[in-house]
């Protein structure tokens, strides 16, 4: 208990802007990367050179500068070996002019302690991130999210069915996956079992004072030094994948619905947020979605039913003119729902014309999808 307790105050005390770091280290990640490999990445490096007019100007040479620049300190570190390379990247001759400032690079032969333990540090919380996003993840495909919390699972459900026709969809895997994809209660449970299972991995280091990891990129602080930097290699995933089966496989789970979240460990702790990219509803993510206006001729009947039920939203014909059977009113923070659904025959419509009308679907006020549609 008092680790745990330990490993929670930290996290809350995160702050990597307020860190005195006296002593910097950009840091790169590698895989199975050896010395010569190390040695090109710190050449990369170089410090910024500043000039200025000396003190007392020199009458033969008026033009003269003096400039200087700093130590850039480099580490490479290998993640397979845990190998860790350091590089002073600087120049020679100082206060002398631009061209006389040579740039070299020279071993640091004995790299501190505490950089030591704050790379390892780095190197655990990635692979305590990558563990707790294997297990939700094969937990959550096991059983679709719904054993995460039944009861808000129920309700949303039965919400969502009490306007679905007799040929109801809300058993299919796209009403599930846009469930999955934009219930805050569902997000909630699994951020919340996620920090638990980050909580009980005991190899965690304790003794940071600052961290950030957000994919690629990380950061992390104590006793005065500081490391930034990121992967030169895609790290270990840190995606929660929530598949859904389909029949089109015999049951088995493909990505044409699934729910991703990207774990991030900041100032605040473990945040768990939407993936875009990865989240695919009934074969589209919700970047297609959101950005191909033409989208609702081709997506199934069920998903444009569960946009329909789910969000809030109004309709516009072709022409930017204000339409919706229930009035609404475009840019609206609080939408009218069950207007004309996306896929239904467009020669039902009649105020868009040929064109048809654009439906706009809100959630929590803020518009996320556009589709070209039918008119009411």
């Amino acid at each position: 208990m008092k680790s745990l307790t330990i490993l929670i105050t930290s996290l809350l005390l995160l702050n990597t802007q307020s860190v005195e770091a006296s002593d910097y280290y950009e840091t790169k990640i590698c895989q199975n990367c050896n010395y010569a490999y190390a040695y090109e990445i710190a050449k990369n490096f170089e410090p910024e050179v500043k000039c200025y007019a000396p003190a007392v100007i020199d009458v033969t040479n008026p033009a003269a500068q003096e400039c200087y620049s700093d130590i850039n300190k480099v580490l490479v570190v290998d993640s397979v070996n845990r190998t860790i390379f350091g590089f002073n990247n600087s120049h020679t001759n100082q206060g002398q002019e631009r061209y006389y400032l040579n740039n070299v690079i020279t071993d640091i032969n004995t790299i501190p302690a505490g950089v030591t333990r704050l790379a390892n540090s780095i190197l655990d919380t990635y692979e305590a991130l990558n563990q707790v996003a294997t297990e939700l993840s094969s937990e959550l495909t096991g059983v679709n999210a719904q054993s995460i919390n039944p009861i808000a699972v129920a309700k949303i459900s039965s919400d969502l069915s009490t306007t679905s026709s007799a040929t109801s969809c809300v058993d299919t895997d796209e009403y599930k996956a846009v469930d999955a994809a934009f219930s805050s209660r569902i997000k909630s449970d699994i951020r919340w079992r996620a920090q638990e299972k980050l909580n009980s991995k005991p190899h965690l280091s304790e003794d940071f004072s600052s961290r950030r990891v957000t994919g690629a990129s990380f950061s992390a602080g104590a006793g005065g030094i500081q490391l930034g930097g990121n992967w030169l290699i895609q790290p270990k995933s840190m995606f929660v994948y929530n598949k859904f089966r389909t029949s089109e496989t015999g049951g088995s789970f493909s990505g044409r619905n699934q729910v991703v979240y990207s774990l991030t460990l900041g100032q605040d702790g473990l945040s768990l947020t939407l993936n875009r990219v990865q989240t695919f509803l009934g074969g589209y993510n919700i970047e297609d979605l959101s950005n191909d206006l033409t989208v609702a001729t081709e997506i199934s009947d069920c998903l444009g039913d569960a946009l329909d039920k789910k969000f809030p939203k109004t309709v516009d014909g072709s022409d930017g003119s204000s339409g919706g059977s229930t009035g609404g009113t475009t840019g609206s923070t609080n939408p009218s729902f069950n207007n004309i659904p996306v896929t239904s025959d467009w020669g039902t419509g009649g105020s868009g014309g040929s064109g048809g009308c654009i439906h706009h679907y809100y959630h929590n006020g803020v518009e996320i999808f556009q589709m070209l549609g039918p008119c009411p």
